[in-house]
C-alpha cells in the first residue's frame, strides 16, 4: 500500500508540473499573440536583471526562438552572479552590461523625493534608455522586459499614486511605435508571482532574490488583493489597457525610453536628463 500511495503522490508532482511549466508557456505565447510583440525576423534584446522573473521569461525565450531559425535572441544581464548561472542553463549570446548600467538607488530616490516622481518608474525609466542604447548598438529590433502582472500592476498603481495618468509600460500595437525607438515588450503581463515561484521550484533553476526600488507595503496590499479576490490583478490591468485604447490617437512613446506617453518625452526621462544621469 505505501508503494501504491508514493506512486500516486509522484504521479500528482509531475502532473502538477507539468501544468505549471505548460501555464506560464501559454500564458507567455498569448500575450506575444495578443499585443503583435514579435515577429519571426526580429532580433529580441532580453534583459535579466536581478530577479527570477527574467530566468523565466529567458526559460521560455530560448525554447520560442527556436521555433523561428531567422529570429535572434539576446539575453543581457546587470549582474555577474546571474550571468553565470544563465549561460551555464542556456545555448544563446549572452552580455554582461552591469558595468555599463550602475542603477544609484539612492541617487534615484533623491530625485524621485525631489521632483515628487514614483521610484519604481523613475528606475525603469532610466534602465530602459540604457536598454535602448545597447539594443541599437548590437541590432536589437524589440526589447524584452520580464515584468510581470504583479510589478506592472505595482508600477501602474504607483503612479496613480502620484496623480500620473496609469499607462503599462509598453505600446499596445505598432500604430505608436517611432523608427528611432527600439519597442518594449513586455511577454510575462499575464503571470503572478506565485507562478513564477512554483515554475522555478519545477525547473530547478536556482536564484537569489534582490531587493528593488519598491515600496513593500504597495506589494503585499496588491498580493492581499489578489490572494483574497482571485482575477482582480489581471482587470486592472485590463481597465488600464482599455483606457490607452480608447485614447490610442493621442499616445505617443517617449524617444528616450520606449514607454507609451502622451508627449514627446516622458516626466521621468525630463527629470533624468535635467539631473544629468543620462544625456
Amino acid at each position: 500500500m505505501k508503494g501504491t500511495r508514493d506512486y500516486n503522490t509522484s504521479n500528482v508532482e509531475v502532473r502538477r508540473s507539468t501544468a505549471i511549466i505548460e501555464e506560464v508557456e501559454r500564458k507567455i505565447r498569448r500575450a506575444i499573440s495578443r499585443f503583435h510583440m514579435f515577429t519571426p525576423i526580429d532580433h529580441i534584446l532580453l534583459c535579466v536583471y536581478p530577479l527570477p522573473h527574467g530566468l523565466v521569461l529567458a526559460d521560455q525565450m530560448v525554447k520560442i526562438e527556436k521555433e523561428f531559425p531567422k529570429s535572434k535572441l539576446t539575453l543581457c544581464s546587470l549582474n555577474e552572479k546571474m550571468l553565470s548561472s544563465i549561460v551555464h542553463n542556456y545555448d544563446v549570446e549572452v552580455i554582461d552590461v552591469g558595468e555599463r548600467i550602475k542603477i544609484d538607488i539612492k541617487e534615484l530616490e533623491r530625485i524621485a523625493e525631489e521632483y515628487n516622481l514614483p521610484l519604481g518608474s523613475l528606475t525603469l525609466a532610466f534602465l530602459l534608455i540604457k536598454l535602448q542604447e545597447i539594443a541599437k548598438e548590437i541590432g536589437a529590433t524589440k526589447i524584452a522586459l520580464p515584468l510581470n502582472a504583479n510589478l506592472e500592476g505595482y508600477l501602474v498603481f504607483e503612479r496613480m499614486i502620484y496623480g500620473h495618468i496609469p499607462l503599462l509600460d509598453m505600446p499596445l500595437s505598432a500604430k505608436v511605435e517611432r523608427r528611432d525607438v527600439i519597442r518594449v515588450t513586455l511577454p510575462m503581463i499575464n503571470i503572478l508571482n506565485n507562478t513564477i515561484k512554483e515554475y522555478l521550484k519545477v525547473r530547478g533553476i536556482k536564484y537569489k532574490e534582490q531587493k528593488m526600488p519598491i515600496k513593500e507595503y504597495v506589494v503585499k496590499w496588491l498580493d492581499y488583493f489578489e490572494e483574497r479576490y482571485p482575477g482582480i490583478l489581471y482587470s486592472y490591468l485590463n481597465n488600464v489597457e482599455r483606457l490607452m485604447r480608447i485614447n490610442e490617437e493621442v499616445m505617443n512613446v517617449c524617444i528616450k525610453c520606449g514607454r507609451p506617453t502622451i508627449s514627446e518625452v516622458c516626466e521621468e526621462c525630463r527629470v533624468l536628463i535635467s539631473a544629468k544621469l543620462v544625456k
